[in-house]
C-alpha cells in the first residue's frame, strides 16, 4: 500500500511529501493524488475521494505485486491497511513542516528501533544457547527447556564506558532479571562458554558489562521451573505481595524424572542461606490456610478448580500496576503447587 501512495502520487520517497491540497481545489483524474493532511479521510470529502481512486487502482494493477495473496485485495483488508498507511503519511507530511511534530516522531521512531534492538539481541543469546546446549548431553533434560525463553534472558542495553586511556568505548550493559536463581545464572555461564563466538562483518566485538538487575516488580514468564527462581528474591517479594506463592503456582511446570543429585556441575539450588531469618513457608495442607485458593482440593472431589484471588499490588509500589487487575493465568497451567513448596521448604 504505502508502494501505491508513492506512485499514485508520483512520488519516489516520502522523505519529502508536497503540501497539504487546498480543500475544494479541482483535481483532475489524470493529476497525481494528493492529501489535506490536516483532515482525515471521514474529515475531508477531498481525502475520502483519493482513497476511493487509490483503492480501485490497486485492485485493477493487483498484478503489479505477485507476492500478495489474491485474497489480500478484498475491501476490509485494503480499507484498514489504506487507513494505517494514511495515518503514517500524515505523520510524516506534518513532522516535516513542524519542528515539535518531527522532534516527537523521531523519538517515536528511536525508541521502536532500540525496542527492535532489544529484542534482537534476546533472540540472538536465545539461539546462541539454545545451539549451545544440544552439545552438553547432561543439560539435555526437558527440566531446562523452561530456561529457554526469550522472556528469560536479560536485555543487553548500549552504554558508555572509560578504558584504561581515558578513552570512552561502546560497550554491552547486561540487566538480568531480578526472580533468576544462582543455578540458573550458572546454567546460562556454562551456555555461554561454549556458544560459538559470531561477530558480524564490519563490527567489531563489543565488550559486555554486568549491570544491576532490572528495577521494579516482574513475575517469571509460564513453564518455569521451581529451580529456575531465586529464593532469596522469594522471601522479599513475599513481604509486600502475600499471594506471591499461589501466583507462582500457577506458572510452573515441574517435570519428572530428572535427579539433581547426579549433576553437580550447576552447583547447589538454594540461594538463600547467606540471608539470616527462615525461608517463606507455604501454608500446610491441614492447618487453615491464610489463602484460601492454595488449598488442595480432596483426590475424589472433581469440582471445578479454585479461582485465585487477584494477584494484590501495593498502591506505594510505582510499577504501572493497575491494582484493581486480575492477573489472569491460562487454566491449563497446572495449579499444584507442591513443586513450589517442595522448593521453598528445602
Amino acid at each position: 500500500m504505502r508502494a501505491h501512495f508513492l506512485r499514485m502520487m508520483q512520488i519516489e520517497t516520502d522523505k519529502e511529501l508536497p503540501d497539504s491540497h487546498a480543500e475544494g481545489a479541482a483535481l483532475g483524474p489524470n493529476d497525481p493524488v494528493r492529501f489535506v493532511w490536516d483532515k482525515t479521510t471521514k474529515q475531508s470529502v477531498h481525502n475520502s475521494r483519493m482513497k476511493t481512486r487509490i483503492m480501485n487502482d490497486i485492485k485493477e494493477n493487483s498484478k503489479l505485486y505477485k507476492h500478495v495473496p489474491r485474497k489480500d485485495f478484498n475491501k476490509k483488508i485494503l480499507d484498514a491497511t489504506f487507513e494505517q498507511c494514511f495515518v503514517t503519511f500524515r505523520t510524516k507530511a506534518r513532522a516535516q513542516r513542524d519542528a515539535q511534530s518531527a522532534q516527537n516522531l523521531k523519538r517515536r521512531e528511536d525508541a521502536k528501533a532500540r525496542r527492535a534492538r532489544h529484542i534482537s539481541r534476546r533472540k540472538l543469546k536465545l539461539a546462541n544457547r539454545a545451539d549451545a546446549r544440544e552439545k552438553i548431553e547432561a543439560l539435555h533434560h526437558v527440566t531446562f527447556d523452561g530456561a529457554l525463553q526469550v522472556e528469560c534472558m536479560s536485555s543487553e542495553d548500549s552504554d558508555y564506558d572509560t578504558d584504561a586511556s581515558g578513552n570512552q568505548v561502546s560497550i554491552l550493559r547486561t540487566r538480568g532479571h531480578a526472580w533468576r536463581s544462582q543455578r540458573l545464572i550458572r546454567f546460562y555461564g556454562i551456555l555461554d562458554e561454549s556458544a560459538p563466538n559470531k561477530i558480524k562483518r564490519g563490527a567489531g566485538k563489543r565488550e559486555r558489562t554486568c549491570g544491576p538487575v532490572k528495577e521494579g516488580f516482574g513475575l517469571p514468564p509460564k513453564r518455569v521451573a521451581t529451580w529456575m527462581i531465586s529464593k532469596r528474591w522469594m522471601k522479599t517479594a513475599q513481604r509486600e505481595h502475600s499471594d506471591l506463592p499461589n501466583v507462582l503456582g500457577k506458572l510452573i511446570e515441574e517435570p519428572a524424572g530428572f535427579e539433581w543429585s547426579r549433576l553437580d556441575i550447576l552447583g547447589e539450588g538454594s540461594d538463600v542461606e547467606s540471608e539470616p531469618g527462615p525461608s517463606p513457608q507455604l501454608p500446610p495442607r491441614q492447618n487453615p490456610p491464610e489463602h484460601p485458593a492454595m488449598q488442595h482440593p480432596h483426590p475424589h472431589h472433581h469440582s471445578q478448580p479454585h479461582q485465585p484471588p487477584g494477584f494484590h499490588i501495593p498502591q506505594n509500589l510505582s510499577m504501572g500496576y493497575d491494582p484493581q487487575a486480575n492477573l489472569q493465568i491460562p487454566q491449563h497451567y497446572n495449579t499444584d503447587i507442591s513443586s513450589l513448596g517442595y522448593a521453598l521448604s528445602s
